[in-house]
């Protein structure tokens, strides 16, 4: 990052303030409009102002005029700074700070309204202008295009110059209309720079889409890296005026491989410049069908906030005014700091909290009960964990293509079987391999990391020798940090097997055995998805005082698929096929459809307690925090707060009993939101830790209430009154 993000964001509560006259009411139109008659009056500011301070809204992002060079041309860029600024002035004396927000990417949706061509991206597969399809038809520019860079950067500063905003949203950074762009000269010649590498012609399909091409990987880095450049370079310039700025981008999903591969969207390049995080969901269905999903999205969002030293913005459209107190809880449980807004879309001003009671209300309570307790809330993130799940960049990114199904999907079921077990896990990212990210961890789970350098290999070998134990599945470490393939296992030393080769769409029958010692034969046995997804599958060769836990049959000989191995203290285990792939249940692209999963509920269920028996018998049991009598359906999510005069365990405890739904089931139009009532006294025990005191908060009552508790051996019990948790609570243990 070029600057360390500023305090005042950690205990930020955004929204949006559409402050210009114009009151059109189409909402896409809003988004991008760049019509400009004046601000609104003082008397209309002051009063969204006193609505503002209600809510305890504390920043606000400008919207309605996002398009910093269509402004200028239009000869409207010294009204809009002018306005602006007399909006952030009348903010700034109310404690309110005022983000920016922008586009950097939109051009036009018409070549005839675009008065520099030379600055748009080309399409190297057309030969002509890249466009997209998307939001209405829209042309792009390219961020590697210097001329654009220097107009772009000389209207950033003319505007932080003029209003005094403390902070940037810049928008549309990427390459969004696909592989093929940019070929411009300029990418043409920066690519060869860099890479050594000339960029193939359009007609070169052993180029283009093929990841088995060293050259087509490096295209994929380059232009991740351009966005990068961009940011980096915004953000040095910015702080030549003010070292204080907040600047950020929209980044919707990190794990998602087809933003990085496709448009070249990375938060790991974006960080060289921004320094604050932030995370944006859809609203294509309910969150009661996939807030499973988003828990885990979330947990990877805390992850980079680790790595870069920020917190992370986050917006979640919901379907309806009964989904908003699970959004803003799910979120609040995971130490996000929120963007509220109304329903609607692409944030018009039908979306002001302020514009409607029942959303100024809501944020009023809870944005207050949030202000009211910041001594347990604000900087209690801290991982309270000794279990970690890799994240890995280098295998979303380098690994076969952009379909979810290759890395991502696998990663989630393995971290979504930790989350419904309320086994408390850390996701990490590449950087926590590095010591001593890694050695505040006992356990580490690798889904398909197919993609590690020799180095992270070495410190994962480390992790082991000093007792760490180790689960990774597929091909995990059979390629390098670039997408190069091994020809073994980089990591096969510590599981004993050398690969073999993989079968890919296949149907094959499993049949497994119990983990050495630990009781659990049968339970999983015989997985078979015949009719469902074929699953790809790895075959190995095992070595001396290796375990079959697994087996399957090809051309009538056994095959070892799962195996098992105890190395000193560590134990290991790798899964051949993606037992994380066959559990994960694909989110619905609508909220009125059931969606097929990857295998059948009997499969599914199977998965899941390989999974499960997998993780018991690798970590034994030896976990941070063990929870007894907390259904499933009830998350559970531990943080470490860690402040100079004070070290406290802070327990979110979520019911999202009435938000459980399988793959098959259908929520009514219309449906509530239920918060089931929680039938007994549930109990959290703390490993390795003594407290001398313990209470919970909620937003379902004021106050804070003391709970029972009592040291034991290795640590210490608490016990939650089931009339404690209504909707959502949190435990301050100290």
């Amino acid at each position: 990052m070029i600057s360390e993000t500023p305090d005042w964001v950690w205990n930020a509560r955004f929204t949006h303030w559409w402050f210009k006259k114009d009151r059109e009411t189409r909402d896409v139109e809003h988004h991008f409009n760049s019509a400009f008659s004046g601000i609104a009056s003082d008397r209309e500011i002051a009063r969204v102002i006193g609505k503002l301070k209600r809510a305890r809204i504390n920043a606000v992002l400008t919207h309605g005029i996002v398009r910093l060079v269509k402004l200028n041309e239009l000869g409207l860029a010294p009204r809009v700074i002018a306005g602006t600024k007399h909006v952030v002035d009348a903010c700034h004396d109310a404690d309110i700070r005022v983000i920016h927000h922008c586009s950097a990417g939109l051009a036009a949706q018409t070549l005839r309204e675009v008065r520099q061509k030379e600055w748009l991206t080309v399409d190297s597969r057309t030969g002509t202008y890249g466009h997209l399809d998307q939001w209405g038809g829209w042309y792009w520019y390219c961020v590697n295009n210097p001329g654009y860079r220097r107009h772009y950067f000389n209207l950033a500063t003319e505007f932080l110059q003029g209003s005094g905003v403390d902070g940037f949203m810049v928008d549309e950074v990427y390459f969004r209309t696909g592989w093929g762009t940019c070929a411009c000269p300029h990418c043409k010649r920066k690519f060869k720079r860099r890479t050594g590498y000339a960029l193939p012609g359009r007609n070169d399909s052993a180029f283009w889409g093929n990841m088995e091409d060293p050259r087509f990987r490096e295209w994929l880095r380059f232009r991740c890296a351009s966005v990068g450049d961009f940011y980096a370079d915004l953000a040095s310039t910015l702080k030549r005026i003010d070292p204080h700025q907040v600047l950020l981008g929209c980044k919707n999903k990190e794990e998602n491989q087809r933003h990085s591969q496709q448009y070249g969207d990375h938060n790991d390049e974006r960080m060289r410049g921004v320094n604050l995080l932030f995370y944006e969901t859809e609203n294509s269905s309910s969150i009661l069908y996939n807030w499973q999903t988003r828990a885990v999205s979330l947990r990877l969002y805390l992850a980079l906030g680790h790595a870069y030293s920020t917190p992370t913005m986050t917006f979640m459209r919901n379907m309806n005014a009964n989904e908003d107190f699970l959004s803003w809880a799910l979120r609040a449980a995971h130490g996000m700091r929120m963007w509220a807004a109304s329903r609607g879309a692409m944030l018009g001003v039908p979306t002001h909290i302020f514009r409607s009671a029942e959303s100024q209300s809501f944020h009023e309570k809870v944005f207050g009960w949030e202000a009211d307790h910041e001594t347990e809330l604000v900087r209690s993130v801290l991982p309270f964990s000794n279990v970690a799940v890799l994240f890995s960049a280098s295998t979303r990114d380098m690994y076969k293509g952009s379909h979810a199904d290759y890395y991502a999907e696998e990663w989630f079921g393995w971290c979504r079987v930790l989350l419904e077990a309320n086994i408390q896990y850390e996701v990490i990212v590449e950087s926590g391999l590095d010591n001593p990210g890694l050695a505040q961890y006992d356990h580490l789970i690798l889904p398909n990391a197919a993609c590690l350098s020799d180095r992270q290999c070495d410190q994962i070998r480390q992790f082991v020798d000093r007792g760490g134990s180790l689960i990774m599945t597929h091909e995990t470490s059979l390629l390098d940090e670039t997408g190069e393939r091994r020809a073994d296992f980089a990591l096969g030393d510590l599981i004993g097997a050398s690969y073999r080769r993989t079968l890919e769409g296949t149907h094959l029958p499993v049949v497994f055995d119990e983990f050495p010692g630990s009781g659990t034969q049968g339970e999983a046995r015989g997985i078979c998805s015949t009719e469902y997804y074929p699953c790809p599958q790895v075959l190995i060769s095992v070595g001396p005082g290796v375990s079959a836990v697994g087996t399957t049959t090809v051309d009538e000989c056994t095959e070892p698929v799962v195996v098992c191995r105890r190395q000193g203290k560590s134990r290991l285990v790798y899964l051949g096929n993606k037992p994380g792939l066959m559990y994960y249940t694909p989110q619905r692209v609508t909220g009125t459809k059931p969606i097929r999963p990857f295998t059948s509920e009997e499969d599914r269920a199977r998965y899941k307690r390989l999974m499960l028996n997998a993780i018991r018998w690798a970590m034994r049991d030896k976990f941070n925090l063990l929870t007894e009598h907390v259904p499933e359906g009830v998350m559970v999510k531990a943080f470490r707060q860690c402040r100079c005069d004070n070290e406290a365990v802070v327990i979110h405890l979520l019911n999202c009993l009435g938000a459980t739904y399988g793959p098959n089931d259908v929520i009514p139009a219309g449906h509530q939101v239920t918060f089931p009532k929680i039938k007994r006294d549930m109990t959290i025990e703390l490993r390795g830790r003594k407290i001398r005191d313990a209470y919970v908060i909620s937003p379902d009552w004021k106050g804070k209430r003391d709970v029972a508790f009592k040291q034991v051996r290795g640590g210490c019990r608490i016990t939650i009154p089931a009339n404690f948790l209504r909707r959502y609570s949190v435990v301050y243990a100290r």
